[in-house]
């Protein structure tokens, strides 16, 4: 059994802050280290029968270089891909295999630039026939949306530090990133399983989104638009209207089951394809290569 994913990808800098520091592998696709999000929206529809990925970056603002450690974790994943094509590693081998590969050349990365530590975190869906792997590093989320409910399948890595001298901590600290130092400590993905089901939607992204827009409305936004095109606009607006306080990516993902008929799977999926091309979801095939890499 295989599924059609329509997924759309969004990505904007905020409204405060003068550098994006999220990156994002979308099925191929990246941006350069110095970019301003996208200035439309990218979509794809792709079937399970094959491997796709779909992966968020969101470089550490804490750290010198956050930029640099989220295209270079996107561009060395767009190389492990390639690399990997008739690789017989089975998916989750090849989740904790990317991992190790990232963080070691984001660690690199930062030996370059004088050992300055730089990082990113990677929240990851890779879809392979009847399933979808989760990985995560770090504290990015990935949500299912699943019969009306909304769940985290991704784990924080994080850690709660008290107040000290009457400082006030936003965020806990992070337990584990992209771009440790590999004599010091192997990163460890957070991996699991999960079998498809018609109609699920996956939710990846930075914290631009779910710092300002309250889970509950997450879920309520995808509980009342079902369509993915609209529901990531949606999602990416209301976090802009909550603040726009931090660089906000989105990836949104919803599988539909395909039939098993090759005439008519084919047939849904250019339906599917025109339903995200036409209206406000329109990729503008214009825009500069130099904005997006693949």
């Amino acid at each position: 059994m295989s599924y059609t994913i329509q997924s759309i990808c969004l990505c904007d800098t905020g409204k405060y802050r003068e550098r994006n520091q999220d990156n994002f592998y979308f099925n191929g696709k990246v941006l350069p280290v110095t970019n301003n999000g996208l200035q439309r929206p990218l979509f794809s529809v792709i079937s399970t029968d094959n491997r796709h990925l779909y992966s968020v970056f969101d470089g550490m603002g804490g750290e010198a270089y956050g930029e640099v450690a989220a295209s270079v974790a996107a561009k060395n994943t767009v190389g492990f891909f390639k690399a990997q094509k008739k690789s017989t590693l089975d998916s989750r081998s090849l989740l904790i295999e990317l991992a190790k590969e990232l963080n070691e050349a984001v660690a690199n990365a930062a030996i370059d630039r004088g050992g300055r530590l730089i990082g990113t975190t990677q929240a990851a869906v890779l879809f392979d026939g009847d399933d979808a792997w989760i990985s995560n590093t770090g504290d990015s989320p990935v949500f299912l949306f699943r019969g009306g409910n909304l769940e985290k399948l991704s784990l924080d890595d994080t850690q709660y530090i008290p107040e000290s001298d009457g400082v006030k901590r936003r965020k806990p600290a992070l337990t584990q990133f992209l771009g440790l130092a590999i004599d010091q400590i192997e990163v460890t993905p957070h991996v699991k399983k999960l079998r498809l089901a018609s109609g699920d939607r996956f939710l990846i992204c930075s914290d631009g989104l779910t710092d300002m827009v309250p889970v509950e409305r997450i879920g309520a936004t995808l509980q009342e638009i079902s369509d993915v095109c609209l529901c990531g606009k949606a999602l990416l607006s209301a976090a802009l209207e909550a603040g726009g306080a931090d660089n906000t990516t989105i990836i949104l993902c919803g599988a539909t089951e395909n039939s098993g008929n090759a005439f008519t799977d084919l047939k849904n999926a250019f339906r599917a394809k025109f339903n995200l091309l036409k209206g406000v979801c329109f990729y503008d095939q214009s825009q500069k290569k130099s904005d997006i890499h693949r």
